[in-house]
């Protein structure tokens, strides 16, 4: 009987012995692991932040971009108007040009008809003159008709180019406005996302740290009682071994 106790008393001691090893480091471990968690936690909040700092530079370039248009559009628009001002100008030019230039060819044709009806050599001398006078005027003319008539065709060209500009330009702008709508919604979600992370990283770093604080308690109250309940068995087992003894 006395050796049935001395047997259930060393099980119940290796069954402690096993248990102390088990609990040994316990709280370090549950350190580690609550470190884990926070650095995950960390990682994941950083790349977040990370994420909003790049949204927020695309989102700048963006507005940099409308706001480059938005001028491009402007100075187009101001060119384009000025055009429209001074290509009807040009046009009442020639007109005038044109009729100046047909009234002075009736002169000449009139002098020329004189010219020939006349026998006088002063007379014809004066007549001639006057022609050579208006045929340099209807040459004047001419060259200044040529001058506006190109100016009025780089005009028409120019307005051409400056209209398609203003259509690609405000295309350009709806597009990065379409984009700028949806990264700016973006960036908002992302920022809910990190006022989430943040506030539960709180939580869980609150969590994490009762839970390695109760895991150290639990260590060390724990092991004490292993100590303690170990150094009673050792003293039963102490004293049947001295009954033992003394029984032989």
């Amino acid at each position: 009987m006395v050796d049935v106790t001395a047997e259930a008393l060393q099980t119940v001691k290796n069954a402690l012995s096993t248990f102390q090893s088990d609990i040994n480091g316990l709280s370090m471990r549950a350190t580690n692991n609550a470190d884990d968690i926070t650095e995950e936690c960390k990682t994941q909040i950083s790349q977040t932040k990370a994420e909003i700092t790049q949204v927020e530079s695309q989102i700048a370039i963006l507005n940099k971009q409308i706001a480059d248009l938005d001028a491009k559009i402007e100075q187009a628009t101001s060119q384009y108007n000025a055009l429209l001002a001074r290509i009807p100008q040009l046009e009442n030019n020639i007109r005038s040009l044109n009729s100046r230039i047909s009234a002075l060819n009736s002169q000449i044709a009139s002098l020329r008809s004189q010219l020939a009806n006349t026998e006088d050599d002063d007379e014809r001398q004066q007549i001639q003159e006057q022609i050579n006078a208006l045929s340099r005027q209807v040459s004047q003319c001419e060259a200044e008709r040529s001058q506006l008539e190109s100016e009025l065709q780089n005009s028409e060209q120019k307005k051409a180019e400056l209209q398609q500009m203003i259509n690609s330009a405000k295309s350009q702008k709806v597009q990065c406005e379409s984009e700028l709508s949806i990264q700016k919604n973006r960036c908002n979600k992302m920022k809910d996302k990190l006022e989430r992370l943040n506030t539960s990283f709180s939580r869980v770093e609150a969590d994490l740290n009762a839970y390695v604080a109760a895991t150290k308690k639990f260590e060390g109250n724990a092991s004490e009682r292993t100590q303690n309940n170990s150094s009673a068995i050792d003293k039963c087992m102490e004293s049947i071994e001295q009954y033992l003894s003394t029984s032989l």
